[in-house]
């Protein structure tokens, strides 16, 4: 466990700073996320869209790594749904943060990832695309 204060620098040890405290899906974000309060958590999630707004990448990736817990206690516990989600986590839906999301839960980068699978797939999904592109007659 890192000393308080001190960042993590390189990837694998940002997503272990993220999910050291929530490692338990059946914990809740109450006391999983540095012991911070529910109205702490919920002036977190607000702060987090305002910095949205104003694009400061470093705040936004910094309350997406604090308010994890609170994430998935509302899209898993609460199933949300996809508008509500888009509502109350707006930067959830950028680019960025979705493989960042995707490197918090999986620990895995999702670049090479979906690349690999691209690959994997490109021979189904081009005779697809044939096949489709036949029947519309074009």
């Amino acid at each position: 466990m890192r000393p308080h204060g001190k960042s993590a620098s390189l990837p694998w040890q940002q997503v272990a700073a993220c999910q050291e405290k929530h490692t338990d899906i059946s914990s809740t974000w109450e006391t999983t996320n540095r012991g911070d309060s529910r109205e702490q958590q919920e002036l977190d999630r607000q702060l987090l869209i305002a910095e949205s707004q104003k694009k400061d990448s470093t705040a936004i990736k910094n309350l997406m790594c604090k308010t994890f817990a609170h994430r998935r206690q509302d899209i898993i516990s609460l199933q949300i749904s996809i508008k509500d989600t888009m509502d109350r986590w707006p930067a959830l839906f950028d680019v960025s943060q979705v493989s960042a999301e995707f490197q918090r839960i999986t620990t895995r980068n999702l670049e090479p990832k979906f690349m690999s699978m691209l690959d994997l797939y490109s021979p189904k999904l081009l005779s697809l695309f044939q096949a489709k592109k036949g029947a519309a007659g074009e």
